[in-house]
């Protein structure tokens, strides 16, 4: 009201919210949160959202990426743009630290309003936070978050390089189907590795929206359906996401409703 400025306030349900599909309490609130964004965005014609990530969430990110065992992508942190729908996700704070942030709400005598949970150990940022990166800047490198954040932004550098390669590719190997995409099995295992795994993350992307539950040794088992196993074989991702060998083809599709976790269905 002082500054005349619009707000909204938005109340949802979290706890609930995709249970199904196996995510924790953080990634639920995460999507309905963002969800939310993109609904007042457009409701105010926004094109738009500007997030307020500082440099320590990205360190943060990226050491929380690698103890959970992420690849290239997964390194390469916090973008600083992305899209939602139609709406465009900026961070102008990206390359700020955190304690930058709070000194200049010390100058200007601004107050500001913390997030109790942001304390709370049950989560795993906060530990990382409050516990293991202090430990790790004071027994082994004062200057880990900006070491943290230098390589983010090489990773993101060479995954945008990687992401480009394979979108040049795609058309080339990969076609949708009846609602479904078939990947060319000759051209595919023609391709680089590195080159086949991002062509494999954006296929599940796709038929999914993301990679929740995406993990190194689905990766396997996905190049052992390219190399392996016969043709019939059905392989089952978390998010409900099935590949299954069809003759010179591996097709990638999205069941209403299977069980979580990898599932391999050899054909009888």
């Amino acid at each position: 009201r002082r500054f005349g400025l619009p707000a909204a306030i938005v109340r949802r349900e979290v706890r609930h919210e995709s249970e199904a599909r196996g995510l924790s309490l953080e990634d639920r609130a995460r999507r309905v949160r963002y969800a939310a964004f993109q609904e007042i965005a457009t409701e105010q014609a926004a094109t738009r959202l500007a997030l307020a990530h500082t440099a320590d969430d990205q360190a943060e990110t990226v050491l929380m990426r690698l103890l959970r065992g992420c690849g290239l992508t997964g390194l390469a942190g916090i973008p600083m743009t992305r899209a939602l729908g139609e709406v465009t996700i900026i961070r102008p704070l990206l390359g700020v630290w955190r304690e930058e942030v709070l000194g200049y709400l010390r100058q200007h005598r601004l107050s500001c309003r913390q997030d109790p949970t942001n304390r709370d150990p049950r989560f795993l940022r906060n530990r990382i936070r409050h516990e293991l990166l202090p430990l790790l800047e004071r027994e082994y490198n004062p200057q880990l978050k900006r070491l943290l954040n230098q390589l983010a932004e090489q990773c993101r550098t060479d995954a945008g390089f990687l992401s480009e390669a394979a979108q040049r590719y795609w058309k080339r190997l990969v076609k949708p189907q009846n609602g479904h995409l078939a990947i060319r099995q000759e051209r595919f295992l023609k391709q680089p590795k590195a080159l086949q795994r991002q062509l494999i993350r954006m296929a599940v992307q796709q038929v999914q929206g993301d990679l929740t539950g995406f993990e190194f040794r689905h990766w396997v088992e996905i190049e052992r359906l390219f190399t392996e196993r016969p043709t019939g074989t059905i392989l089952d991702l978390p998010g409900h996401v099935r590949l299954e060998r069809v003759r010179d083809r591996v097709l990638v599709r999205l069941e209403a409703c299977h069980d979580r976790g990898t599932r391999l269905a050899l054909p009888r």
